[in-house]
């Protein structure tokens, strides 16, 4: 079977339990998350080995991944944003003065290449290191360095 085929018929048959996975998981983010996941197996498709797991398996995978994903972004909720002194009053509960927050994000923005990738994703986007090896298929040691000087970055500038 070609890739439309293994795809279509897994969309026949089993569209409507993964929407019930989905909702159950993401309420009305159900449908849009079962279609991000048949676009990710079409788009990713080259990656998928017979050998290893069967074509459902697979897909069950990008399919939790998705819902993750989409969980993440509903936990957010929307904290990724843009944060400006005139909408935000400083954080006086955890400390931490919205400048210094704003002081962050312009420090991420200032790094360049996958340094910049790897403290995006887990400063702004919460992604953890592991999730963030399977993205951009980067060294889980090299991630690491990288949060842990950033770390240490920051700490010299607020101590």
């Amino acid at each position: 079977m070609n890739r439309n085929d293994l795809v279509s018929s897994l969309h026949t048959s089993d569209y409507d339990k993964f929407v019930q996975k989905a909702r159950n998981r993401v309420g009305d983010w159900a449908e849009d998350v079962v279609q991000e996941a048949f676009c990710r197996a079409m788009k990713y498709f080259d990656a998928f080995n017979p050998h290893k797991a069967s074509f459902a398996s697979w897909f069950a995978t990008i399919l939790n991944n998705c819902i993750n994903d989409q969980q993440r972004i509903m936990r957010l909720g929307g904290a990724s944003e843009d944060i400006t002194d005139e909408n935000v009053e400083p954080l006086e509960d955890l400390g931490i003065d919205i400048r210094t927050v704003s002081e962050v994000h312009a420090l991420i923005n200032s790094k360049k290449g996958l340094n910049y990738d790897i403290l995006n994703l887990h400063f702004i986007k919460g992604y953890k290191p592991l999730e963030i090896k399977e993205v951009l298929g980067a060294n889980i040691f090299t991630i690491r360095i990288y949060l842990s000087n950033f770390n240490k970055e920051i700490r010299e500038m607020y101590g």
